[in-house]
């Protein structure tokens, strides 16, 4: 099932993904792929709610990447609908993660 979850990864950001398309480009039945992530205790939301907060904060660490694009580009709406997704998988506004990978990457100052 990680070869197929991994198939959607590379999906995301070309299309919406549903259970009907995650099965197509799975190759299996929707039926069959709701049975077989039911046996991994892994519901179908939890998958996309997954490969889409990974592709999401991927495109987050691209600051040419205005936040407004990036919600078109992953399926969404419009940028709020984004925005609130990726609050409630993250923890933290898009803005906000964006601010904070900001952050790390700044060099430290050596104070003695």
């Amino acid at each position: 099932i990680r070869d197929r979850i991994a198939i959607l990864s590379a999906y995301v950001g070309e299309h919406p993904i549903s259970l009907h398309t995650a099965a197509l480009i799975t190759d299996l039945h929707p039926r069959a792929l709701h049975r077989r992530l039911k046996e991994h205790n892994v519901t179908f939301r939890d998958v996309r709610d997954s490969v889409l907060e990974q592709a999401a904060k991927s495109a987050l660490s691209d600051y040419n990447l205005p936040i407004s694009t990036i919600s078109l580009k992953l399926g969404y709406a419009n940028q709020s609908a984004f925005s609130r997704a990726f609050t409630r998988l993250a923890g933290c506004s898009p803005q906000k993660y964006r601010e904070n990978i900001g952050e790390l990457r700044q060099p430290q100052s050596l104070s003695r």
